[in-house]
C-alpha cells in the first residue's frame, strides 16, 4: 500500500528533514528515524576481532571527530605474541546503523594463518539491532574461504 502525505501533516520537523535529504551530496545524511544527524562519541572505544577477544581483554580505540564531519579511529588489539588487530582511517556516519570506513585494517592471527590479513580502502560497518557494536561486513579472512572475522568498533 503507497501512501501520500500532504505538507501540512507532516509539520515543519518532517518538511526540513525532507529537504535535508533532497538532491544530498552525502555531506548532512540524516537519520530519518530521529529527524537530526546521528553522531558518534568523541573518546576511547573498544575494538576486537572475536579470535583474540576470545583470549584476551578488548583493544582500544581513540575516535575524534574533524570539521568536515568525517571521524578518525586509531586503535588496536594485541592477542597471543604474534596475534593482533590495528585500524586506522576515517569514518562517515551514514544513519544510525550504517559507518563508511577508509583506511587500513590490518590483523593476524596464527592459529588460522601465518599471513598478515590487510583490508584497505573502503569498508562498511554495520550495527546489528539492540547491539552497542558496529561490525565489519567484509567478514572473509584473507586466504580462506571458511573463515569468518568478526572486526567491531564499540560505540
Amino acid at each position: 500500500m503507497i501512501m501520500f502525505l500532504s505538507l501540512k501533516n507532516i509539520g515543519v520537523a518532517g518538511i526540513l528533514v525532507l529537504l535535508s535529504c533532497s538532491g544530498n551530496s552525502g555531506e548532512n545524511i540524516k537519520d530519518i528515524n530521529k529527524n537530526a544527524p546521528y553522531e558518534l562519541r568523541d573518546g576511547m572505544h573498544n575494538v576486537s576481532l572475536q579470535w583474540i577477544s576470545n583470549k584476551h581483554p578488548l583493544g582500544q580505540s581513540a575516535i575524534t571527530k574533524d570539521s568536515t564531519n568525517w571521524y578518525h579511529i586509531t586503535g588496536a588489539q594485541q592477542g597471543d605474541s604474534t596475534d593482533f588487530l590495528l585500524i586506522k582511517g576515517r569514518i562517515k556516519v551514514i544513519d544510525a546503523r550504517h559507518l563508511l570506513f577508509i583506511g587500513e585494517i590490518r590483523y593476524r592471527v596464527g592459529a588460522l594463518s601465518p599471513l598478515e590479513c590487510n583490508k584497505s580502502g573502503q569498508q562498511n560497518f554495520v550495527k546489528p539491532k539492540n547491539k552497542n557494536y558496529w561490525r565489519l561486513q567484509d567478514m572473509t579472512h584473507c586466504g580462506t574461504t571458511d573463515t569468518v572475522d568478526y572486526v567491531d568498533i564499540f560505540l
